[in-house]
């Protein structure tokens, strides 16, 4: 009796210096897309700890053997190595393929005041459940992992998932697609007080439980049911992770196309949460806006009225009843009167034959885009902004390739800097498009015949726009 009590107390003292590994996931039956974390938990002997601070060829080896599989990972094998990476008091691992030792996470003892004779330590990783295809059949298997030191050879638990497919969403819409999680969308402005035409940068800040990592930056097609493009101009910036990768940042500036705007308006998304397995219809607060209209600074502007003394030829208080009514009947001399009309006529005719002739070079000289263009504004002579600017959209369209249906002042200075053409060449038609803009979109008290003036000037103004391009179009 007492020999066989021995046997097992032996028993139970080789067990406890023996190491343990428990594999597990956060879900048995994620959904396609959802978001996995891996949890090995290890659990070492107090007894080996202080056994395994020698080089790195002594210490403990860890053999996982899917961390190389083409998963969706949240970071990549090095990413991860070096994240664990850091100086702690916990022992050492090499994690086979990393070439670094790798300090697990130490979780303490959930009762403090019993001893335990083991010391838990944790590694995560995190992938992005696939879609289930003819290769898994919908199951996610992952292998044992192996710790392996000297004498220890001991293995964990494999894991098996069922992957299900994500349910449609019934209710049709045109948001935002965030994909599976619980997910949340912040608006953000860098200022709330915004000039008409300038460009201001807009933040889309999303967080949440799920892979973030796989969400997409919505595009300006996107969010153009949110932000109509004839009020908001939409160009993507970049993007950004904030520390600790909790929360991705989605850059884009953002350009007011019209003084009426008061906020910018809620934009819509939807994702799956799949804690309680439904579809989640939510959107961003609306954010305040206030548009500060520009002065008018171009030329087209209409000059004010001279006041001042009136000519004594002209006062009507200096005048003779005699000079209003001259008493005799002059009778004019033909001979005299083409003596004084045909020489100026002469003159008028031949500098209208040498204008049109230069016009015409002017034209022939030109690509054909500047050459319908300035046929356009010569012969139909627009009677609107709208329609001045439809020809000058067109020409850029066809001459320099711009698709933009309603451009900013600095897309266009931007866009044909690149195209080649010098910086003042394309400041100059940014500044005539920005005077455009504020006739067409800003509210005015000014009469018919001052808003005619400033277009007729425009008008103008357009023509030598378009001849400037022509001579600096590489």
């Amino acid at each position: 009796m007492l020999t066989t009590l021995g046997f097992l107390m032996v028993l139970g003292l080789a067990a406890a210096e023996e190491p343990r590994l428990v594999l597990s996931a956060n879900t048995p039956q994620p959904y396609v897309g959802q978001e996995i974390v891996l949890t090995l938990d290890i659990f070492l002997p107090k007894s080996a700890e202080a056994k395994l601070s020698g080089q790195d060829g002594d210490k403990p080896r860890l053999h996982v053997p899917w961390l190389q599989a083409d998963f969706d990972w949240a970071e990549t094998i090095e990413a991860w190595a070096n994240r664990n990476c850091r100086k702690a008091d916990t022992p050492a691992l090499i994690v086979e393929p990393a070439p670094m030792p790798i300090h697990p996470e130490r979780i303490p003892s959930p009762d403090a005041s019993k001893v335990e004779p083991w010391d838990h330590y944790r590694l995560t990783w995190r992938l992005a459940a696939p879609a289930a295809d003819d290769i898994n059949q919908g199951r996610l298997r992952f292998a044992p992992a192996r710790l392996s030191w000297k004498t220890w050879e001991v293995t964990s638990n494999a894991v098996q998932l069922v992957l299900r497919p994500v349910p449609p969403d019934l209710a049709v819409s045109s948001r935002i697609q965030l994909g599976v999680g619980d997910f949340t969308l912040r608006a953000v402005l860098d200022s709330t007080s915004i000039r008409l035409g300038e460009a201001v940068r807009l933040t889309l800040r999303v967080s949440g439980r799920g892979p973030l990592w796989r969400i997409s930056p919505p595009s300006p097609r996107e969010l153009a049911s949110a932000l109509p493009p004839s009020l908001f101009a939409v160009q993507p910036d970049g993007q950004e992770w904030l520390p600790e990768r909790s929360e991705r940042c989605f850059h884009y500036k953002l350009i007011v196309r019209s003084s009426n705007v008061s906020e910018l308006p809620r934009i819509p998304y939807n994702c799956f949460d799949p804690d309680r397995e439904t579809w989640r219809h939510r959107s961003t607060a609306p954010v305040p806006l206030t548009v500060l209209v520009p002065p008018d600074r171009s030329d087209s502007a209409v000059p004010g009225l001279v006041t001042g003394p009136v000519p004594e030829r002209l006062r009507f208080d200096l005048l003779d009843e005699s000079d209003l009514h001259p008493s005799t009947l002059w009778k004019p001399d033909w001979f005299a009167v083409a003596a004084w009309i045909i020489p100026p006529m002469a003159w008028l005719t031949l500098w209208l034959f040498r204008r049109r002739n230069d016009r015409r070079a002017v034209l022939w000289g030109s690509s054909f885009a500047a050459r319908h263009a300035l046929q356009e504004l010569e012969e139909q002579r627009p009677t609107d902004a709208s329609d001045l600017a439809r020809i000058v959209l067109q020409y850029l369209g066809v001459r320099f390739a711009l698709k933009t249906a309603e451009p900013s002042a600095d897309e266009i200075r931007d866009h044909l800097q690149r195209f080649g053409l010098p910086v003042e060449v394309a400041e100059e038609a940014a500044r005539w498009w920005q005077s455009l803009v504020v006739l067409r979109f800003v509210q005015t008290s000014q009469e018919d015949d001052a808003l005619d003036a400033r277009l007729a000037s425009l008008r103008a103004q357009a023509r030598s726009v378009i001849e400037t391009l022509e001579k600096y179009c590489p």
